[in-house]
Formats: structure tokens, C-alpha cells, sequence
């Protein structure tokens, strides 16, 4: 069904709208991000599994990871809309989610070097229900950084 062309169409004319929080805009603004420039995926950084429930509620186009230090949230998002979701140990800082988003897209065949993607997470790293943060990212040309 998804492959129908007026899929997208219907899809658009049903969605939600977002509500006025900053986690909301923010996977509002990744979506339209993401499909504006083509990116490879969405990657979602979540300890409640809020943030991947947000980024499922959009319903882009592209893939959307979400990866979790979490496995019980893992496993509770595993059955959202278009989510794919990884288990993974949190970020120690930005450059090392950078690097991690990257390395789990490229090593879950959802993109290869020289792709981009989007990344939303919340900063402080690890604190559950403070999205605040996106980023473009580069694949590196090893597959397994960011740049």
C-alpha cells in the first residue's frame, strides 16, 4: 500500500498536527528536513521512547531509527509505524552520538558513505523527555563516523 502513489498524499492530508512543544517542532522540522534534502534516515536518540513515538507520528518518507540504552523501550516501540529500533548504549557526548547514529545507519543497511542523515536527541544527553537538539550528519567514508 505504501508503494501506491497517492499514498503519500493521503498520508500528508491525515496527519496530526503537532502540538506547541519543542520536541513536537522538532520532529516536525526533521521530517521536513529529511525529505527537503533527500537524507538517508531519521535517527532518533530515546530513553522513554517519546521521541521515536513523535518522529512515527510525522510519517516520513525516509527510514527512522531509534536507538535506546533501554530494552523494554526497544521492544514497546518495535510495533510503532515505521520505526526501526536498535538497542545501544547511550552517548557519552555529541560527537560520540554523532558517530554511533552514523556508524548504526550504515551498519543496518539504511545508508552508506557520504549520506546524510538527521539526528534528534535531547541535551543534556540521556535525560528522558528533553528533545531539544537536531542535527545533519554526514556518513564518513569509513562508515563508521560522522562528519
Amino acid at each position: 500500500m505504501e508503494r501506491e502513489p497517492h499514498y503519500p498524499g493521503i498520508i500528508y492530508a491525515q496527519r496530526a498536527q503537532p502540538e506547541a512543544t519543542g520536541a513536537d517542532a522538532i520532529s516536525l522540522a526533521a521530517r521536513q528536513i529529511a525529505e527537503t534534502l533527500k537524507l538517508s534516515a531519521i535517527v532518533c536518540y530515546t530513553s522513554s521512547g517519546t521521541t521515536g513515538l513523535r518522529a512515527s507520528r510525522e510519517r516520513p518518507q525516509v527510514p527512522i531509527l531509534a536507538l535506546s540504552p533501554i530494552i523494554k523501550t526497544a521492544r514497546r516501540l518495535a510495533i510503532v509505524w515505521g520505526l526501526h529500533c536498535v538497542v545501544t548504549h547511550d552517548a557519552t557526548d555529541l560527537d560520540d552520538m554523532v558517530n554511533r547514529a552514523c556508524r548504526i545507519v550504515a551498519d543496518e543497511g539504511f545508508g552508506k558513505p557520504g549520506d546524510r542523515i538527521i539526528i534528534s536527541a535531547g541535551v543534556p544527553l540521556g535525560t528522558p523527555g528533553a528533545t531539544n537538539m537536531i542535527r545533519i550528519a554526514y556518513i564518513g567514508s569509513d562508515g563508521q563516523s560522522g562528519i
